[in-house]
């Protein structure tokens, strides 16, 4: 695919700061972290919040509310997000050092092609657009009563599926984010141990006062496709294309340009 064909492509762009920007470049790669130390982690407990709720309410028993309390606490997933908005100043503001860093777009379809899904085994990758829920809250009610408490199933939903559901509803309030997610839920057996070319196995950093495992995602050069240079950035454009040049990209590949928010 040329530049033009990939640069119209249906792009997600993850905001970030000049610091990790620099990261992901010289190293090609992508975090995922734990979701439950983002600073999304309370989005991330939604259906807990709403059981607990029902359960009070008594639209569920106390022993379903206690399986998906359960089965909530066993629940570990690694993300990394992306907007499918390029240019977006709440997003400047809240990802990327308020307006200092940069937009980076990468391509969607090679974000979902075969090298992800033959590394998994029996652990899942997905790459999903964030549900907004509005103060009406009967899609998740719904989803919470088709619990099964006999056996911890959803009656029509597989284990995996709610999985992935926990991970990509968020509160009506961010729509405008409009967000998509790079979720990774590994399995106890293989997921945690796998280093292979395109994911390492788990590490750990310190971050928010704690000791929180992450991922790291290799990517293909070919994946980034548009740079964004933030508003208050004052990098220019010919030294972010020295600087992919002198890391191994084609720069003449990558469409780059300034942010022309109007923001100081």
């Amino acid at each position: 695919m040329d530049k033009e064909d990939r640069i119209t492509a249906d792009l997600k762009y993850h905001y970030c700061s000049m610091a990790v920007f620099k990261s992901i470049i010289e190293n090609k790669e992508l975090w995922l972290c734990n979701a439950r130390h983002s600073s999304d982690s309370y989005e991330l407990q939604y259906i807990i919040h709403i059981a607990k709720k029902m359960k009070e309410n008594r639209e569920i028993s106390p022993e379903q509310y206690n399986e998906i309390d359960k089965f909530y606490k066993d629940l570990q997933g690694y993300i990394t997000c992306f907007s499918k908005k390029a240019n977006l100043l709440s997003q400047w503001r809240g990802y990327a050092d308020d307006g200092k860093g940069f937009s980076v777009g990468f391509y969607w379809d090679l974000m979902r092609d075969g090298d992800y899904l033959r590394l998994l085994e029996d652990s899942q990758m997905y790459f999903e657009p964030v549900k907004y829920i509005d103060k009406n809250l009967d899609v998740i009610k719904n989803f919470i009563k088709g619990f099964d408490e006999k056996n911890g199933l959803w009656g029509h939903w597989n284990k995996m599926v709610y999985w992935l559901e926990q991970y990509t509803w968020k509160a009506d309030f961010f729509k405008e984010e409009d967000e998509v997610r790079l979720i990774y839920i590994p399995t106890k057996n293989k997921g945690y141990k796998i280093d292979s070319e395109i994911l390492s196995k788990m590490e750990f950093r310190q971050t928010q006062g704690k000791i929180s495992p992450f991922f790291r995602l290799k990517f293909k050069t070919e994946r980034i496709s548009r740079i964004i240079i933030g508003p208050k950035n004052n990098i220019t454009v010919d030294e972010v294309k020295l600087f992919l040049m002198a890391s191994g990209f084609d720069e003449t590949s990558i469409d780059i340009e300034k942010s022309k928010i109007p923001y100081c």
